[in-house]
């Protein structure tokens, strides 16, 4: 048998699970362990590497996004002036918070794909909605207790 290390593993006769060099027993059908422990290397990844064509897409759909952003606003603000407000109020932190991000993050001198760049947008607008709707239940809650305070007197 091989000197067992730690990047080495021992393959299971009976269910082919991986398990620990100096496991006996297979951790999956707890067969005992026969064989030479076998060495696995993996090969390393590299970074992200720049792709001209989808960055120069993401860019023009990231350009119309934007302005159906704001067309949408505008549209909203002619209907109703205060809703405009609002809607400003709520969009405009995720926006800030993912573009803050991705120059940070290219500042770094590192490479930012357009899948991290959407992710984080994504996530940015998912954490700005989830706050909304915990202020929501929030709000839904201390109406629920005003309410039964002023009936109870």
């Amino acid at each position: 048998m091989k000197n067992a290390t730690r990047d080495s593993i021992r393959i299971c006769p009976e269910c082919a699970a991986e398990n620990s060099p100096f496991s006996d027993n297979c951790w999956l059908c707890q067969c005992p362990l026969t064989g030479d422990v076998e060495i696995v290397t993996a090969e390393i990844v590299g970074e992200n590497r720049p792709n001209p064509i989808l960055d120069r897409t993401f860019a023009v759909l990231t350009g119309l996004v934007g302005l159906l952003i704001v067309i949408v606003g505008i549209g909203i603000a002619a209907d109703e002036p205060s809703l405009g407000v609002l809607y400003v109020l709520v969009v405009t932190p995720p926006l800030l918070g993912a573009f803050v991000r991705v120059k940070r993050e290219m500042r770094r001198r590192r490479y930012v794909g357009w899948g991290e760049r959407l992710a984080t947008l994504i996530v940015s607008f998912a954490l700005m909605y989830g706050l909304l709707m915990a202020l929501g239940v929030a709000a839904l809650v201390a109406f629920f207790i005003y309410c039964v305070i002023a009936l109870s007197t």
